[in-house]
């Protein structure tokens, strides 16, 4: 029973399909009237009217933030203009900077740091937005984009960190959509993996813990 589900999408394959919408909401019709879904705009939803016309996020529903208790949330899209994506670094620094959540998370599809060999490090990202993460106190940055599983060990200013003292950039790409096996060989990935699973996560108000669970199969 969450409070929250987090998808970093790709929700869909084509955005622009008003059928694919439909189909979602049908799988989805156990779940979704149950807790709040976030969703972060991906590359196969296309900026398209038929994507935006299913959801009524908060703010300009590009990038919003959500607050839950001790969880401060702020879902960002990397699939933005360049004017944009500097517009989302002031507005992390403006919205988690003076946060007092205990934890602050960002979510978007593209990922900063990944070793996926299909979709690895987008580094446009990662120079424009690893600064405003790390000034403004983030915990967990989560993307998608890869279909796989990855997890960096704890990072700030480029260098691996205590646990508790920077960074965690976690790779969740794979609900299951096709997987990409394949990874490069980076110093600051702790887990890489090529397989469909979901992450649970309680946040409370000194500790979180996060589970990865296999979607098939046995495994966590």
């Amino acid at each position: 029973s969450p409070d929250l589900y987090l998808f970093a999408v790709d929700l869909l394959n084509l955005g622009n399909n008003h059928f694919e919408c439909d189909l979602l909401f049908l799988a989805g019709e156990t779940i979704l009237p149950e807790a709040v879904l976030l969703p972060a705009h991906g590359n196969h939803e296309f900026l398209a009217s038929h994507w935006f016309a299913q959801w009524s996020l908060p703010g300009n529903e590009l990038w919003y933030e959500v607050r839950q208790g001790p969880l401060h949330v702020v879902v960002l899209n990397a699939t933005a203009s360049s004017t944009d994506l500097e517009l989302q670094a002031a507005y992390v620094r403006a919205v988690l900077g003076p946060s007092d959540a205990p934890w602050k998370v960002v979510m978007k599809h593209q990922s900063v740091y990944a070793t996926c060999t299909r979709h690895g490090s987008n580094l446009t990202l990662r120079d424009l937005w690893v600064p405003a993460y790390e000034e403004s106190g983030v915990d967990l940055v989560i993307g998608g984009h890869a279909h796989v599983y990855e997890r960096s060990v704890p990072e700030l200013g480029g260098v691996e960190v205590d646990p508790g003292s920077g960074i965690t950039y976690v790779v969740t790409g794979g609900a299951g959509a096709p997987l990409y096996p394949g990874f490069d060989d980076e110093p600051w990935n702790a887990v890489a993996v090529a397989r469909e699973r979901a992450i649970v996560a309680d946040f409370g108000p000194t500790a979180a813990t996060f589970e990865v669970r296999a979607l098939t199969g046995a495994g966590r």
